[in-house]
C-alpha cells in the first residue's frame, strides 16, 4: 500500500513537466513576455521593500543599542520564505515565460525587430533591478558616510554673514557631489553598465538556443531546452547583480552583500532543482529508447547493459549494507572490504536515478498512449461528447480534447495518491507490525498460560491484553486517572522499573552541534514517556512545549497508553530509513520505496496538552478527546510522513515524530540511566564489535558528558581487548566511576556522591585468574563454536536465523560471564 502511494505521487510529479512542456513551447510570445516582465517587476519590488526595511531596522538598532530584537523578527518580512516564494519563484517563472517567448519568436513575428525590442526590454529591466537593489540597500547613504558628506545643517543656522554663505555653498557642493557621484555614477551608471553586461550574456544564451540540436545528432533537443533553458535565462539577472555589486564596491554594506549572496544561493538551488526535475522527466525516457538508426545496435547494447547494471548495483548495495564487511567507523582495519563499502554507498543514488528514469519513461508512454487517436480515453471522451451534442467542440485533435486528456491523465494518479494516502495507515502497513507480532508470540506468548493461538497464524490477541507500559508500576494509578466502563482494575506490579529506549530522529534539528547525531533519546516508562531537546525552546511557542514528557497512561493510545509490545518493537527497529547519525537521503529513499521500515510515527508529546504535567496535575475527568481532539494514533494523511522518510527529513517540531531503534542514539542504554541520576549501573555490551573499538560505550559516555556534564571513567579497559595470539581477553568486565555535576569537588570519594558502573563485554577469556581467584575457561562447546565461527560472539543483528547451536552458545556464554563475575566477588564490591 505504501508503495502504491509513493509511486502514484512520483508519477504525478513526473507528469507535471510533460504537461508543462507543451504550454511553454506553444504560448503566445507577446503574452508570455508581458507576464514575464510583470513577474520580474514584482520580484524587484519585493527585494527593494525587504532591503529598505532591513536598512531601517539596522539604523534603528545603531541609534538605540539598548533596544532588544523581538523574538518574532527572524520570521518577519524579508526572511527565507520571502526570498523563496516572493523573489526567487517569480524570477524563475519569469525565466520560463521568457523561454517561451524565445522559442516562439521566429514563428510569430519579425525576428529582427522583435529581437531588438526584447534586448531593449530586458536591458531596462536589468537596469531597474540593479538600481532598485543599490538604492534600497542604501548605497548612496554609504557613499555619503564613507566620504564625510554627512553633516549637521544646524551650522548654517548658527553662522552669519560670509560664514553662512560659505556654509550654504559647501552644502550645495556636497549635494552636487552626492547627486553626481553617489547617485549618478554609483547607482545609475553602474546599473547601466551591469545591465549591458547582462544583456551581452543574454545574447550568448540566445545563441545557445538558436543551435539546431538535430544537426548535432541530439535527441530531444526541445526537451533539453525546456529542462535547462530557464536556469540559463535565470543566470542573466544573477550575473547582472554580481556585476553591479562589484562595480558599487565598497559602497555596498556587508549585510547587503550577505543578503544578496543568500538570494543567489537560493536561486542556484531552485535552478538546479528545475534542471534535475525537468531533466529526468523529459530526458529520462531517451535513455530507455535510443532509436538512432546509425547507432541502433550500439544503443541497444548500452541500454540493456545500463538496466542490468542498475539492477545488480541496487541488489549489491542492499546486500553490502547488511554485510559485516562494510561500515562507517573511523580507523577501520584492512579486514573490511573497501569495495563493498563503496558499493553500499553508491548503490542508493544509482537506484534513485534509475527509478526516476523508469518512471519518466512510463509517464511518457502513458501520455503518448492517452493522446493517440485509438486510445480508450480518447474514444470514451469522444463518445460522451457526441452523446451530449458536443462533438463539434471536442474532436480528436482539438485543443479542448488535449486539455481533457491531460486533466484525466493527471487526475487518476492524483486520486489514487489522495485516496490511499488518506485511508492507508503509515504505521500498520510497515514492517513494524510484522516484527511486533513475532516478538509478542516469542516472549509475551510464552508467558501466557491460557494461550489459545489461531491455528493458521499462531497468534493470540490476548498475549498483549492489559500489557500497557503504564501498568508496569509498583503502585496503582492515582484517582485522577480516568476509569471507563471498559477498563479493568489495575494490578499491582512488583517487577523492576522498565525504561524502554528508542530514538527520535532529527535529521533537520535546530542545533548545529547535533548535526552529527541527527537524533535524540526517547524513553517509554510506566510514569512518563517522551524526550527532551533544548534548542527549540523559543520556537513554535504556540505549538511546542519545552518539556517533552507526558504521563504514559494518556499518551498515544487511549485506555492506558502504548502497549509494551509496540514499545519494544520500536526500540528494536534497526532497519529504518532514518536511523540517527547514519541517515542518508539516498539510502532513506531506497529503504522507503521497498518499505523496509521498522520505525514508528508517533504523536509528538511536545504537542500534547499534558506535556510537562505531573501525574497529580492530570485533570480528574480527563477524556481521550479532551487530551487533544486532533491526537490520532497515527498520522491521518500518510504521504506527508512518507515524504519525510523518503527524503530523510524528520524533525522534532512536527505533529508526529519518527522513532526508531534506541541504538541509533545510545546502544548501551546508559544515557537514560544517567539522566535519572542512577548511582549503580550495570552495562551489558553485546553489540557487533569484533574489533573491540568500544564504539557503543564511548558514544554513550561522550553524550553523557556533553549533555549532562557527567564524567564516567572505566578502569583497565585494555583488559577487555583480546590478545593478538590467543584471541582471548583477560576478563569480561571493567569497573568504573560516575561523577555527577552535583558531586562536591572536595569529597569525590564518598559513597553518597560518586556512582559506580560495571561494564560487561561479550568476550571469551579462557582459563583466567583475577587477583588470587582461579576462574575456569568457557565450556568446550562454546570454545568449539568460536573456532568454527570467527564472528562469535559478535554476530551482526542482520542475522535473524540463529541455529540451535548458535543460540545455545550465546546463552551458555552469558551464563558463564555472570558466574565468573560472581566468583570474582564483583557483585559485593559493586553494591
Amino acid at each position: 500500500m505504501n508503495q502504491l502511494i509513493l509511486f502514484s505521487l512520483l508519477f504525478s510529479l513526473l507528469l507535471i513537466p510533460n504537461l508543462a512542456a507543451q504550454p511553454i513551447t506553444k504560448a503566445t510570445p507577446v503574452w508570455s513576455i508581458f507576464v514575464a516582465g510583470i513577474l520580474y517587476l514584482f520580484a524587484v519590488l519585493i527585494m527593494a521593500i525587504a532591503l529598505r526595511r532591513e536598512y531601517k531596522r539596522i539604523r534603528f538598532l545603531d541609534k538605540h543599542p539598548e533596544a532588544e530584537q523581538k523574538a518574532e523578527e527572524p520570521k518577519m518580512f524579508g526572511g527565507e520564505w520571502t526570498v523563496q516564494i516572493l523573489v526567487v519563484t517569480p524570477l524563475l517563472l519569469a525565466s520560463v515565460l521568457h523561454l517561451s517567448f524565445v522559442l516562439r519568436l521566429p514563428d510569430q513575428v519579425s525576428t529582427k525587430g522583435a529581437y531588438a525590442c526584447e534586448l531593449v526590454f530586458v536591458s531596462a529591466l536589468l537596469w531597474l533591478f540593479v538600481f532598485a537593489v543599490a538604492f534600497a540597500g542604501a548605497s548612496p547613504e554609504t557613499y555619503m558616510a564613507l566620504h564625510g558628506l554627512v553633516k549637521d545643517a544646524t551650522e548654517i543656522k548658527k553662522a552669519n554673514g560670509i560664514k553662512k554663505a560659505k556654509a550654504i555653498w559647501d552644502l550645495i557642493c556636497r549635494w552636487i557631489r552626492i547627486l553626481i557621484n553617489g547617485v549618478g555614477f554609483l547607482v545609475l551608471v553602474n546599473a547601466a553598465v551591469s545591465a549591458l553586461a547582462g544583456t551581452l550574456l543574454l545574447v550568448g544564451v540566445r545563441g545557445v538556443f538558436s543551435m539546431d540540436g538535430n544537426r548535432f545528432g541530439l535527441l530531444g533537443a526541445l526537451e533539453i531546452t525546456v529542462a535547462f533553458g530557464p536556469p540559463l535565462l535565470f543566470s542573466v539577472p544573477l550575473f547582472t547583480l554580481v556585476v553591479g555589486a562589484g562595480l558599487v564596491g565598497r559602497d555596498f554594506h556587508d549585510w547587503l552583500r550577505e543578503w544578496l549572496a543568500r538570494v543567489r544561493a537560493w536561486a542556484l538551488l531552485f535552478c538546479i532543482g528545475w534542471g534535475v526535475f525537468f531533466g529526468i522527466a523529459l530526458l529520462g525516457p531517451y535513455l530507455a529508447e535510443w532509436n538512432a538508426t546509425e547507432y541502433l545496435r550500439l544503443t541497444k547494447t548500452v541500454k540493456w547493459a545500463a538496466v542490468i547494471s542498475w539492477i545488480l548495483t541496487t541488489a549489491g548495495s542492499v546486500l553490502a549494507g547488511n554485510s559485516n564487511k562494510t561500515g562507517s567507523k573511523v580507523g577501520e582495519p584492512a579486514s573490511r572490504s573497501v569495495r563493498l563499502d563503496i558499493l553500499a554507498r553508491v548503490g542508493p543514488p544509482v537506484f534513485v536515478l534509475g527509478l526516476l528514469v523508469l518512471l519518466s519513461f512510463a509517464v511518457k508512454c502513458a501520455v503518448g498512449y492517452v493522446v493517440s487517436p485509438h486510445s480508450w480515453a480518447m474514444l470514451i471522451l469522444l463518445s460522451v461528447a457526441v452523446k451530449f451534442g458536443l462533438g463539434y467542440v471536442v474532436s480528436q485533435h482539438s485543443g479542448a480534447m488535449l486539455i481533457l486528456l491531460a486533466v484525466l491523465l493527471a487526475v487518476v494518479p492524483l486520486a489514487i495518491f489522495l485516496l490511499f494516502g488518506w485511508r492507508v495507515d503509515v504505521n500498520e502497513f510497515s514492517m513494524n507490525p510484522f516484527y511486533r507480532n513475532r516478538l509478542t508470540r516469542c516472549y509475551l506468548g510464552a508467558s501466557n498460560r491460557k494461550r489459545a493461538p489461531n491455528p493458521l497464524t499462531g497468534f493470540d490477541d490476548r498475549d498483549t491484553r492489559r500489557m500497557q507500559i503504564s501498568r508496569l508500576r509498583s503502585v496503582p494509578l492515582p484517582d485522577s486517572h480516568p476509569t471507563t466502563a471498559t477498563s479493568q482494575p489495575m494490578d499491582i506490579y512488583t517487577g523492576p522499573f522498565p525504561i524502554i529506549c528508542a530514538t527520535i530522529n532529527l535529521s533537520f534539528g535546530e542545533d548545529l552541534a547535533w548535526q552529527e547525531r541527527k537524533a535524540a533519546s526517547f524513553a517509554f516508562t510506566p510514569l512518563y514517556s517522551g524526550y527532551h531537546v533544548g534548542w527549540t525552546t523559543g520556537k513554535h511557542k504556540h505549538h511546542v512545549s519545552f518539556n517533552g514528557f507526558v504521563p504514559t497512561f494518556h499518551y498515544a493510545v487511549p485506555e492506558g497508553g502504548i502497549n509494551i509490545a509496540t514499545a519494544v518493537a520500536i526500540s528494536g527497529a534497526a532497519a529504518s530509513p532514518n536511523w540517527g547519525s547514519h541517515t542518508n537521503p539516498a539510502t532513506a529513499f531506497l529503504m522507503t520505496v521497498f518499505n523496509v521500515r521498522l520505525g514508528w510515527w508517533i504523536f509528538n508529546p511536545r504537542r500534547s496538552q499534558l506535556a510537562g504535567a505531573t501525574l497529580a496535575e492530570v485533570p480528574k475527568k480527563v477524556a481521550w478527546l479532551s487530551v487533544g481532539p486532533t491526537t490520532w494514533l497515527s498520522p491521518r494523511f500518510a504521504p506527508l510522513e512518507l515524504a519525510k522518510e523518503l527524503l530523510g527529513m524528520a524533525d522534532d517540531t512536527s505533529k508526529y515524530v519518527y522513532l526508531s531503534d534506541g541504538g541509533h542514539f545510545d546502544n548501551m542504554g546508559l544515557y537514560e540511566l544517567v539522566r535519572r541520576r542512577c548511582y549503580r549501573i550495570v552495562i551489558c555490551d553485546s553489540e557487533q564489535d569484533e574489533d573491540y573499538f568500544f564504539e557503543g560505550i564511548a558514544n554513550a559516555i561522550r553524550k553523557c558528558r556533553v549533555d549532562f556534564g557527567v564524567e564516567i571513567t572505566l578502569d583497565e579497559l585494555d583488559c577487555l581487548r583480546p590478545d593478538p595470539l590467543t584471541g582471548n581477553c583477560k576478563r569480561h568486565w571493567a569497573r568504573g566511576k560516575i561523577r555527577y555535576p552535583e558531586t562536591p569537588a572536595d569529597q569525590p570519594g564518598q559513597e553518597s556522591n560518586e556512582g559506580k558502573i560495571l561494564y560487561i563485554k561479550s568476550s571469551l577469556t579462557g582459563a583466567a585468574k583475577y587477583e588470587d581467584i582461579e576462574l575456569p575457561s568457557e565450556p568446550a562447546d562454546v570454545v568449539n563454536f568460536k573456532f568454527t565461527h570467527k564472528h562469535f560472539p559478535h554476530d551482526t543483528t542482520a542475522n535473524q536465523w540463529f541455529t540451535e547451536s548458535q543460540f545455545e552458545s550465546y546463552r551458555r556464554l552469558g551464563y558463564h560471564v555472570i558466574d565468573e563475575i560472581q566468583r570474582s566477588g564483583q557483585w559485593e564490591q559493586f553494591c
